[in-house]
């Protein structure tokens, strides 16, 4: 099941998702309830809820990054995880192309040095690959 909380900030969002996992989780405890939140706050989740939670404890909950949800999916479907290249790996592949073929470059050959040039090209080409522009 999937719950959508909106609201502005600090109306209590976070609040209300830990406590619909928790009593979820309670409840059911034959299922694996997982949440998803970015990497940063992964450590402070899990804290959070763990306090929140009656027995302090979270047996039948998995607090996991975007990445290691991917981990988990690949493992589960016997994909290799280990093969995906992260935005700082694509970020160093389009540099030594760039490098490569500078002379050849027109419009990018002049801000191709600047910050953040290298990861707006790989912005650009990530979504001409999901609109399927080759």
């Amino acid at each position: 099941m999937l719950h959508i909380i909106e609201g502005t900030a600090g109306s209590g969002k976070t609040t209300k998702a830990y406590e619909l996992l928790l009593e979820g989780a309670a409840r059911r405890r034959e299922k694996t309830y997982i949440l998803v939140i970015p990497e940063q706050s992964s450590i402070s989740a899990q804290k959070d809820i763990i306090e929140m939670s009656p027995r302090k404890g979270i047996l039948n909950i998995d607090i996991l990054s975007f990445n290691r949800l991917a981990h988990r999916i690949f493992e589960a479907a016997g994909g290799e995880a280990s093969g995906l290249i992260d935005d700082s790996g694509k970020n160093l592949i389009i540099r030594y192309i760039a490098d490569d073929i500078i002379d050849k470059l027109t419009v990018l050959k002049s801000g191709l040095k600047k910050t953040g040039c290298i990861a707006e090209v790989r912005s650009v080409i990530s979504e001409f690959m999901q609109y399927g522009i080759s």
